[in-house]
């Protein structure tokens, strides 16, 4: 027994002795290493306290890095002693530096699991108020859409009116929210104001361009009466000349007949009054009946050649009357070209009402028909 003790004995004193040269090789303090074992009994319950801990942590980190680097450089020297010495204070120091290193991450770990969930926490806050201000964008513009009715414009505008602006869905952006759909109700009070004005435009351009389609339509209705009567007209002159020619050509004919019912009348009279002499006087009184005759005949050739006078001169008033109607179609063609072409390039004035403004189509359309007929009647002309 007093023999194994001695061994124990000699055993610790040798232990102390490796320590204590330990302590001395690497220039650690006991107090140290006492303290930091100490530290270990140590729990993170607040800020100072995982100072504290954070602080011994590195004070043995700073062992670490320290007692290694002495261990480097002594080891070739005493390679063997070195190493035992720093296995002996690492046994000690490593199990400090790993408790309180583990207790540090463990509560870095908390505050990273703390963080990230805020951090999700407030992303998905931030979505869901950008979820509500995209939302919001779209019924603001909805009502500012191209070509939207009226009526649609003012349905949505009445939404737009009733809608709320509600803090829990837009919390700090609120305030944009409000400004957003104030501005929108001005932007769409704009667009249905305007738009009821282009309704309005266009409603009355197409009661007007209604009353103008119905106002050509009678203009046409009496263009079309006014050239039937104008055809009619036309062809009745048409039938008058063309029996006046007859009756002239059947008066020329009486006048032929009558001339020679006269010629003849009057041969049969100088027959008669030459057989009545012979049968009186058995004797032909032919200088009588030859001077009668000849009367005759002048008076004949007389009317003939007075009603071949006559012929010539018709003839010659309608050579001189034709020559004045070409010169005349050519005149009034001029007159009507220089009408047509005014009318064409006329600049119609500004007009206001509808009633000034029917006058004005109803004038150009009146000299547009007359300028037709006119051009009609000169080409009729003979």
């Amino acid at each position: 027994m007093n023999n194994q003790a001695e061994v124990l004995d000699m055993q610790e004193e040798k232990q102390l002795a490796v320590f204590n040269n330990a302590l001395v090789t690497y220039d650690v303090k006991e107090s140290v290493l006492f303290e930091l074992e100490m530290s270990t009994k140590l729990e993170i319950k607040d800020g100072k306290s995982e100072t504290i801990i954070r602080k011994w942590r590195q004070t043995a980190k700073s062992l670490q890095v320290n007692v290694d680097k002495r261990r480097r450089k002594i080891n070739r020297e005493t390679k063997e002693t070195t190493d035992q010495a720093a296995k002996i204070l690492l046994a000690r120091i490593n199990p400090v530096y790993e408790s309180l290193d583990a207790k540090v991450k463990a509560v870095e770990a908390e505050k990273e699991k703390v963080r990230f969930e805020k951090e999700q926490k407030e992303a998905g806050r931030l979505a869901g108020i950008e979820a509500g201000i995209d939302a919001l964008e779209g019924v603001c513009s909805y009502g500012l859409k191209y070509n939207l009715p009226a009526a649609d414009i003012s349905d949505h505008l009445k939404k737009l009116e009733a809608t709320t602006i509600e803090d829990d869905v837009f919390e700090e952006r609120s305030y944009e929210a409000i400004a957003r759909l104030e501005s929108a109700i001005i932007g769409t009070k704009a667009a249905l104001d305007n738009r009821l004005k282009f309704e309005a435009d266009q409603a009355e351009q197409a009661r007007i361009k209604a009353e103008q389609e119905e106002e050509k339509k009678r203009l046409d209705a009496e263009r079309a009466e006014f050239e039937k009567k104008r055809v009619s007209e036309r062809e009745k002159q048409q039938k008058i000349d063309e029996q006046n020619r007859l009756d002239r050509e059947a008066l020329e004919k009486q006048k032929r007949e009558i001339a020679a019912r006269k010629k003849a009348d009057a041969e049969r009279k100088w027959l008669s009054m030459i057989f009545d002499a012979y049968r009186e006087h058995r004797q032909f009184i032919m200088p009588e009946a030859l001077e009668m005759n000849q009367a005759f005949d002048d008076a004949l050739n007389a009317e003939i050649k007075e009603q071949e006078n006559a012929r010539k001169a018709q003839l010659k008033k309608d050579k001189a009357r034709a020559k004045l109607i070409k010169a005349d179609k050519k005149a009034l063609c001029l007159v009507l070209n220089e009408i047509n072409e005014f009318v064409s390039d006329f600049g119609l004035p500004v007009i206001k009402t509808d009633e000034a403004n029917k006058i004005v189509i109803d004038l150009l359309e009146y000299i547009k028909a007359g300028i037709k007929d006119s051009e009609d009647f000169v080409e009729g002309l003979v």
